[in-house]
C-alpha cells in the first residue's frame, strides 16, 4: 500500500529540462560573481532586460552559439533574462520596473511615476530636474 499526494492543478517541474535548468544556474553564476548573488531580484528595467534578452537573441541567430564575455551559451543568457521578466512581472513591488512603452499612453504609469518621483528627490538636493 502507498500513500496519496493529491498534485492535481500543481505544476509538474519534473518536466523542466536539468540541461536547460543548469545552464540557467551557470548564467546566474557568472552573474552573481560579476555582480553579487541575487542583484537581479533587486530590480532591473524591464526595457533594459528585453535589451539583453533580444541581443543574445539576435547573436543565436547570426549563428553565434557562445557568449563571448561570459563563454556561456547566448541560449541560456536568452532564458535567464526570460526568467528575469517573468519574476519581475509576477510580483505587484516589481510594477516600478517597468518602463516598457504603451501603446497609446508611453511609458507605464509606475515607469512615470518613478521618473517624477526621481526628478523630485534631485530638485530637493539642489540639482537640475531636467537631467
Amino acid at each position: 500500500m502507498s500513500g496519496y499526494r493529491s498534485n492535481i492543478g500543481k505544476p509538474r517541474l519534473s518536466l523542466i529540462s536539468p540541461w536547460a535548468q543548469e545552464g540557467l544556474a551557470r548564467v546566474l553564476t557568472f552573474g552573481a560573481q560579476k555582480y553579487a548573488a541575487h542583484n537581479w531580484a533587486k530590480g532591473l528595467s524591464f526595457s533594459e532586460t528585453i535589451d539583453s534578452l533580444e541581443r543574445h537573441l539576435a547573436a543565436l541567430k547570426r549563428g553565434e552559439d557562445i557568449d563571448p564575455e561570459s563563454k556561456l551559451p547566448h541560449v541560456d543568457h536568452i532564458q535567464c533574462n526570460a526568467m528575469f521578466l517573468s519574476h519581475y512581472m509576477a510580483l505587484p513591488e516589481y510594477r516600478a520596473f517597468d518602463d516598457r512603452w504603451k501603446r497609446g499612453g508611453g511609458r507605464t504609469r509606475q515607469a512615470k511615476d518613478t521618473r517624477r518621483r526621481k526628478r523630485a528627490h534631485r530638485v530637493r538636493r539642489g540639482r537640475s530636474a531636467s537631467r
